[in-house]
């Protein structure tokens, strides 16, 4: 939630209204990375996106990913 806080918008409108300014201001970094350009387009300005919904997944992710590789660790080392 500490990110959340630090972002420069309160409501997904102005999200919104920022990634528009953002994409508009950066056609070099548009043409240097089309694929991140059409993900924002297309995923990140929608107006039901929800930064703390995608962060929330993103880090429970993570962190399960780190979860099931230090239980392997374990099993390994006890397997020795």
């Amino acid at each position: 939630m500490i990110q959340e806080i630090q972002l420069p918008f309160d409501t997904p409108e102005e999200s919104q209204e920022l990634a528009e300014e953002v994409v508009a201001g950066m056609a070099d970094m548009a043409a240097a990375f089309p694929y991140l350009t059409a993900f924002t387009m297309e995923h990140v300005m929608q107006p039901d996106y929800n930064y703390s919904e995608e962060f929330s997944y993103g880090l429970q992710l993570v962190l399960q990913g780190l979860q099931r590789d230090h239980t392997l660790g374990e099993l390994t080392a006890n397997s020795r």
